[in-house]
């Protein structure tokens, strides 16, 4: 039982992860973006 809550709490971390890091790409490019122009 321990063990699939772990591998839940793993994937979830994992997936959130991922989410935040796309933000933050997109965020990026978009300032490199607004400051060519």
């Amino acid at each position: 039982m321990k063990v699939r809550i772990f591998f839940f709490f793993t994937k979830s971390f994992l997936f959130f992860s991922t989410i935040s890091l796309r933000k933050v790409s997109n965020t990026t490019i978009e300032n490199k973006k607004k400051a060519r122009t």
